[in-house]
């Protein structure tokens, strides 16, 4: 992602179900303990004459959900689509040869896996975010801005998990064409404006305010920008964030043509 104007999407409410883990140990988030102890529930359908249970087998991090109102994704082979628990799209997944579908199929389920570990309880969830202006969807074209409040932490880092799980390293960037500042006074709001563009999906942006700079996590982020390496998150964020007083905020987005 770039600014001022990346490719992402809309509004989205959060994740409609939690993690029954309970809270992140005092001083650290406890994101690898919890993704690795909360696999998540995964419908396969539309799978035709291939044998669901084999795509299972090749995924790590889920357990098969059965159907109804489970709280499960839905990866419909057939489509190239994965869904929410109600039903939302989530990632689009191009034709290509299964393997590749697969490996997009991890990263997606990666990026959900973080995020569920966020937004368990216990977590600092204290930053104020949304969307201007508000909407279910956004469509093709749509300007918008995501707008970030509540600091009791001066020093801001923000990133954004494309659907893909690609990571996009978006505050803050001293790169020879931006030079932001380390800090966000508190009171004040952060505002970064986008426009809708493909592909569309949920996107999220995730926002830490913290103590102390997080200077090393920058460096870490900046290295795995463009990259859907969504799953390197939870060990640098842990690490990051030991023994830090800090706030989180998630914006999940979502866009549609």
């Amino acid at each position: 992602m770039t600014r001022p104007s990346p490719m992402l999407p809309a509004v989205f409410l959060l994740l409609a179900f939690l993690s029954s883990l309970g809270p992140a140990a005092a001083g650290s988030p406890g994101l690898v303990l919890a993704a690795r102890t909360a696999p998540l529930p995964l419908l396969i359908v539309g799978a035709g004459a291939t044998d669901p249970a084999t795509l299972y087998r090749e995924l790590s991090g889920v357990v098969v959900a059965g159907p109804g109102p489970t709280g499960h994704f839905t990866w419909d082979v057939g489509r190239g689509q994965v869904v929410d628990a109600v039903g939302e799209l989530v990632a689009t997944l191009p034709a290509d040869d299964s393997g590749a579908r697969l490996a997009r199929v991890q990263r997606i389920l990666a990026k959900w896996t973080l995020l569920r570990a966020l937004e368990r309880p216990g977590m600092p969830l204290e930053l104020e975010t949304r969307v201007e202006p508000e909407a279910d969807v956004h469509h093709q074209g749509d300007h918008l801005t995501v707008v970030i409040g509540g600091f009791r932490h001066p020093f801001l880092t923000l990133l954004n998990l494309a659907s893909d799980g690609t990571v996009n390293f978006i505050y803050p960037i001293n790169d020879g064409r931006l030079h932001d500042s380390l800090m966000v006074a508190p009171g004040t709001t952060y505002r970064l404006p986008l426009q809708v563009t493909p592909p569309f999906g949920a996107e999220h942006f995730v926002a830490i305010a913290s103590a102390t700079a997080l200077t090393d996590l920058h460096r870490a982020l900046a290295a795995l920008d463009g990259q859907p390496k969504s799953a390197a998150l939870p060990d640098l964020l842990d690490q990051a964030l030991a023994g830090q007083d800090y706030q989180i905020g998630v914006q999940a987005v979502f866009s549609a043509r």
